[in-house]
């Protein structure tokens, strides 16, 4: 169990940076405007009209940099919270897009979804080593689907326990292929965040962003 923070302040420190410029030529605008009241000639003032509007578009600035600010402080409140959310996520099993599932005492559950409905289409189960154990056929409507490994081999030899890889495939009358996604069920062990979200970092290896859990199961 493991949670790694790695949030990005960038957009909070772009918002100090344009604030510590704005105060900068503000300070330069107000040294500026008391040189030129002292040093103007008093025959032919200078317009206060101009300075007024400057000093009112400076204001706006630093208006929208406050605002900025407190966006900020609402973004981060919203990331804390989603962080906090996918931590409860740890020791859960979820429903991912992906190819590698476990095999726990001999069985594993798999889903997949065929775009359209097949002539043809199978599972092809490989070990950690890229070899193949098995290859089963599976049912060809379209739609979603759901499959249950019970971990034996081409020749009907329990494998061990592990990570497996798992390939669907179909194919139409015309022997075109027809998209066809599989899913994985997993355990998650760690959340890593960053600016971009939370990552899992799940049991058989792979690592997802949270947004493409399809399904959280009970541990």
């Amino acid at each position: 169990m493991d949670v790694q923070a790695t949030t990005s302040s960038t957009a909070t420190d772009s918002t100090q940076t344009a604030q510590s410029q704005l105060l900068g030529n503000y300070n330069t605008f107000l040294t500026l405007l008391t040189a030129q009241l002292k040093n103007q000639d008093p025959l032919a003032p200078l317009d206060a009209t101009q300075f007024v509007s400057q000093l009112s578009q400076l204001a706006s600035v630093e208006q929208a940099i406050t605002g900025n600010q407190k966006l900020d402080k609402i973004i981060d409140a919203l990331g804390a919270s989603t962080t906090l959310s996918d931590v409860g996520l740890i020791g859960r099993p979820v429903e991912v897009a992906g190819s590698n599932a476990e095999l726990t005492n001999g069985t594993t559950h798999l889903s997949y979804n065929l775009a359209a409905e097949a002539t043809q289409a199978v599972v092809t189960i490989r070990d950690q080593s890229g070899n193949i154990v098995n290859v089963q056929p599976v049912d060809t409507q379209a739609g979603d689907h759901k499959i249950v490994w019970n971990g034996q081999d081409s020749h009907g030899d329990q494998l061990d326990d592990g990570i497996y890889n798992f390939q669907f495939s179909a194919v139409d009358a015309k022997g075109t292929p027809i998209t066809a996604q599989g899913y994985v069920t997993a355990t998650v062990t760690r959340v890593e965040t960053s600016s971009t979200g939370s990552t899992l970092v799940l049991t058989n290896g792979d690592k997802v962003a949270a947004s493409a859990v399809r399904a959280v199961m009970q541990s």
